[in-house]
């Protein structure tokens, strides 16, 4: 895959002697390519989108449940529905021509994909149709990529706290069997970001740590406002402690549901 990726001449390269100063910087040009490809692809720590994959990987299975809650242009969905060949994707969004381009992405990128996936036009507020248990929901919060709107203005069109954690309290954490997680990706650098982000801290905090573990992951060498991954994954039973401190979830105490 990797291969066509780079350009004819330096794949000609691959194929030639070094005979020259010239081709000899070339192949050092490629080899760079390469690692940065390689590192860029692989690294968990490249940034908060790679992270949230690669903790994906580590807890589904393939015949898993998983959810994208806000699928816009489909790159999220494409890769749950990798990790799930014999499993479900329920992604979902509100503006129908977010869901219309990741339904084609999904059919174009991976074969026979599209019969794992439902896609369902509606805020991410409310649990998808069919939805029971799943592993994994995934959040990508902010507006949709591409989508060019004033930010500056009061009325853009972007997920907001309110619906962000009402879908975590009456849904989202709900739905999660023991070992799975709500993957979000927070990006606080535009106004109705930096609410959310307040919002979901705070909801985060409350979670009891017998049944969660709230965690983000942030950098402290750029600005403040860059995007973070956070992560609240449902303690397996075996690792559950006694505790006071609670967040009230709809129909469940803590989200203990035996």
């Amino acid at each position: 895959t990797l291969l066509w990726l780079l350009p004819v001449e330096y794949l000609l390269l691959l194929l030639l002697p070094v005979d020259s100063s010239i081709q000899k910087k070339r192949k050092m040009k490629l080899r760079r390519m390469v690692a940065a490809f390689a590192y860029d692809n692989q690294s968990p720590l490249q940034s908060h989108l790679c992270l949230a994959r690669a903790l994906w990987r580590g807890v589904v299975l393939p015949n898993d449940t998983v959810v994208d809650a806000t699928c816009g242009n489909g790159f999220d969905t494409v890769e749950l529905a990798k990790l799930t060949p014999r499993g479900r994707v329920h992604a979902m969004d509100v503006k129908r021509e977010a869901t219309a381009k990741a339904r084609a992405r999904v059919s174009k990128e991976l074969s026979g994909g599209e019969g794992r996936c439902t896609f369902h036009v509606q805020s991410h507020e409310t649990k998808p149709p069919g939805l029971e248990r799943c592993k994994v929901v995934v959040f990508n919060l902010g507006y949709l990529p591409g989508h060019h709107q004033n930010r500056n203005a009061t009325d853009y069109h972007s997920t907001e706290a309110h619906s962000t954690v009402a879908a975590l309290r009456t849904w989202a954490l709900p739905c999660l069997v023991d070992g799975g997680f709500a993957s979000l990706v927070v990006y606080p650098g535009h106004p109705k970001g930096l609410k959310e982000d307040v919002a979901l801290r705070a909801f985060a905090r409350a979670l009891s740590p017998s049944f969660w573990r709230a965690a983000t992951h942030r950098t402290v060498n750029h600005d403040p406002s860059a995007p973070y991954l956070l992560t609240l994954h449902r303690q397996p039973k075996n690792r559950r402690r006694t505790t006071t401190t609670t967040t009230k979830v709809d129909d469940d105490d803590d989200l203990d549901d035996d």
